[in-house]
Order: structure tokens, then C-alpha cells, then sequence
């Protein structure tokens, strides 16, 4: 109990910055007494400082406010792709201090890969007052034994115990989560998931992928997978998929899909962002009527499953028109079976690309507000 409040109080201080100890004593249902011995034992420990709020031109009335400290620990995140791996030092609010990418030229294998894991790591840990290592991987995933399973397309890379090997190298605590429930975490503490204890992050790049988080809590299947919704059939008779099935919904929206179909309408070969700008052109706009109708079949049946308040279209899917994701929000309040209720939010993710890369050390944060790093030998 004593090292959960205080990863409680270590979080709202990450999330609030400026908060007072009557402010975070209100907010935690914790007693002053309790918040004052708490936020004593940051401050000595070099987690946290204190600042001065002007409020007023009298300095013995400005409260005193609470932030996180220079000297406050540093984590890496690791992003590991089909293409690219990336690692970076990030601070408490995910901001990058410093980075490292090494690209796969044609595929990636596990020699390649953990060449890659050894050199930017390295690299990093250089800076030292590092935490631990948050890292975020395409699935199948094991993330309770912190194992990369067999993700398609992944060459070689086949239950890696990616964890452990990071812990035995650089003897830092390491965990493992999908990379679509690291962006949802992401969006949970720093984006618009924020507040919401109920959302769905629908990612779509090179695949199809979704993270949810329901009564504020990461949801996840009982070996750490996300719920798969790039292979929900829309189509049975349709496009043969890389899982064995028919019509798969990745088959129709994902990036590279999308952008081959377009340059065949348009006669020009362009990056999928520009040609979203381009949806005044009438068989543009076309295209991705067609598109949204196949996303909002897979979209209802997730609310059907769900009753999500909230749903964030994320990754490359952010640049999909506003007209279009507007149409999508009309099309799936009207197909889903609790419409009489309530209508769910769609919008697209306002999270940068730097936010999202650095979206794995979360999953080290996520211990850290547990109690179970940083105060897990707390004694009074």
C-alpha cells in the first residue's frame, strides 16, 4: 500500500505539473499528513522539486506548487518494426531527449535485430540516470513473459525473449507490450484518450491494428495480444490474406493498399498524406466513401463488443480527410446496436510522430505508478 501511494502521487505529479499538496490530497482521497510524508520523500530522493505559482504580487501568498526534477529518471523506448527498429530517452512526459534508428535495408532477422537492441542502447545508456527499457513490437506478443511470438513477415524473429535478453545485457528492468497498447497508453496519459475511461486507438499503417482501454485499464487477452481487428472479414469472398483468410479488413485500408488503389485512379504516384489532402477530386472522394464504409462495418461490431465512449484513428489513418472520419462517426452511430443511448466520439489522434515513437516507455511508467518500480522497498 505504501509504495502504491506512492506511485499514485509520483503519477498525478507526472500528469498535473504545478499541482499543490492540498491539490493532490483532494484529487488522491489521500490525508495531508500522508501527501506531506509522501512528497517529503521525493523531494530528498531528487524525484520532485518545488516552485513557486505567481499568483499574486505578495510572495507569502503564492502557493507553492510541485513538479517533477531535473535529476528525475530517464526511460528508453523502443519501437521494433517490420522495417525499423527505434530506440530513445525520453523523460516522465515522453519527451525525447536524445534517439536512434537503424533500418532494415530488406528484412529484418533476429541477428540484425539484436545488433540493433545492443548499439542503440548502448548508445543511450551513455547519458546515464536511466530507469528501465519500455519496448513495443508488431504481435503476436507474449507480454506477461515479455517474448516476441511469430509476427508475420518477421523473418527469423520468432519467440525472442526480447525482455530477458535486454535485462541479462544491460541489467535494467525491461518490459514488453504490443505497440498498438503502448499508443494507447500513450493517448491515455497524453493525448485525447485523456480523462476517458473507455476508448478504442484503431491504428493503421502497413497493417490493420487496435488497443483498447476499458474502465481505465489497458485490455488485453491472457497472453498480452491486442484485439486483431486488421483480420475481421469484410468481405468472405474477397482479397486471400497473409493470415489464411478472405477479405481481411488490412486487405482493403491499409497504407500501402490504399496508396496502390489511389495511384491507379489518379495516375500519380504520391505518398498516402497527399493524396488524403486530394479528396476534392470527385473519384478520390469516391475511394474513400468506399473506404470508410468497410471500416465502419468493423467499427460497429467493435462498439457492439466495447461500448467505447471514444474512438481515435491513429498512425497514418490521422490523415484521412475530416470529412470523411466526420461521415464515419454518422455511419457507425446508426450500425451499432446500443444507438438509442449514446453516439461514440470518433476522432483522429492529435499525437505527434515523436510522441508515438516514444509511446513504449510507458509500459516502464506503468510499473512506476504501480508501486513496483522506483518504490517497491519503501519503509517508513
Amino acid at each position: 500500500m505504501r509504495a502504491n501511494n506512492r506511485g499514485l502521487v509520483f503519477k498525478k505529479l507526472v500528469m498535473d505539473p504545478g499541482i499543490s499538496r492540498t491539490e493532490l490530497a483532494k484529487s488522491l482521497n489521500l490525508t495531508k499528513m500522508s501527501i506531506s510524508k509522501i512528497v517529503a520523500e521525493l523531494l530528498r530522493r531528487g524525484l520532485i522539486q518545488e516552485e513557486e505559482k505567481i499568483i499574486s504580487g505578495e510572495a507569502h501568498k503564492n502557493p507553492v506548487s510541485l513538479n517533477l526534477a531535473p535529476g528525475c529518471p530517464r526511460i528508453i523506448g523502443i519501437q521494433i518494426q517490420r522495417r525499423y527498429c527505434r530506440a530513445v530517452l525520453c523523460d516522465f512526459r515522453l519527451n525525447i531527449l536524445d534517439s536512434r534508428q537503424v533500418n532494415f535495408e530488406r528484412k529484418i532477422s533476429l541477428k540484425k535485430l539484436k545488433e540493433a537492441l545492443l548499439s542503440m542502447t548502448e548508445q543511450l545508456l551513455a547519458a546515464g540516470n536511466v530507469l528501465g527499457i519500455g519496448i513495443g513490437c508488431v504481435g503476436p506478443v507474449d507480454v506477461e513473459n515479455g517474448v516476441i511470438r511469430n509476427p508475420p513477415n518477421f523473418g527469423d524473429v520468432q519467440d525472442f525473449p526480447v525482455a530477458r535478453f535486454m535485462e541479462e545485457t544491460f541489467g535494467l528492468p525491461a518490459v514488453l507490450e504490443h505497440h498498438y497498447n503502448c499508443a494507447a497508453l500513450a493517448e491515455q496519459y497524453f493525448g485525447i484518450g485523456r480523462g476517458v475511461r473507455n476508448f478504442l486507438y484503431v491504428g493503421i499503417t502497413r497493417g490493420v491494428g487496435m488497443g483498447a482501454v476499458v474502465n481505465g485499464r489497458l485490455y488485453s487477452s491472457f497472453l498480452g495480444n491486442v484485439p486483431e481487428i486488421g483480420h475481421i472479414s469484410v468481405d468472405v469472398h474477397g482479397r486471400r490474406c497473409r493470415c489464411g483468410g478472405r477479405g481481411c479488413l488490412e486487405r482493403y485500408i491499409s497504407i500501402d493498399v490504399m496508396e496502390r488503389e489511389l495511384e491507379k485512379l489518379t495516375g500519380e504516384q504520391r505518398p498516402f498524406r497527399e493524396f488524403c489532402a486530394m479528396s476534392d477530386r470527385p473519384e478520390v472522394k469516391g475511394y474513400f466513401d468506399k473506404i470508410m464504409e468497410y471500416l465502419k462495418t468493423v467499427l460497429a461490431g467493435c462498439v457492439n463488443l466495447f461500448r467505447p465512449e471514444l474512438i481515435i484513428i491513429g498512425d497514418e489513418g490521422k490523415y484521412f480527410p475530416d470529412a470523411c472520419v466526420k461521415a464515419l462517426e454518422e455511419q457507425v452511430a446508426k450500425s451499432h446496436l446500443y444507438q438509442e443511448w449514446w453516439k461514440v466520439r470518433i476522432r483522429k489522434t492529435d499525437m505527434d510522430r515523436d510522441l508515438l515513437m516514444a509511446s513504449p516507455a510507458v509500459g516502464i511508467m506503468e510499473k512506476v505508478f504501480a508501486g513496483e518500480f522506483l518504490f517497491g522497498n519503501v519503509k517508513e
